[in-house]
């Protein structure tokens, strides 16, 4: 987990941004809370309520597998 909290953190802004651009149309897609979906538009991705959600998201996007599937 803070490994890819890490990741996500070591970012440049642009990078980050596009990666936020593209959870939100997942979360969209997905059907993912308002309230998430909101936060991601205001750049709030550290937030309790998306940082996890988006980890999982971006594990799945650079891992390849599910969160819990690569998990030792």
């Amino acid at each position: 987990m803070a490994v890819i909290r890490g990741e996500l953190q070591a970012m440049s802004a642009h990078v980050r941004d596009a990666l936020l651009l593209e959870y939100k149309s997942f979360a969209i897609e997905a059907k993912k809370h308002p309230n998430i979906i909101k936060k991601v538009e205001k750049g709030e991705w550290q937030s309790g309520l998306v940082l996890g959600e988006l980890m999982r998201f971006y594990w799945r996007k650079t891992r390849q597998s599910d969160w819990t599937a690569s998990s030792p």
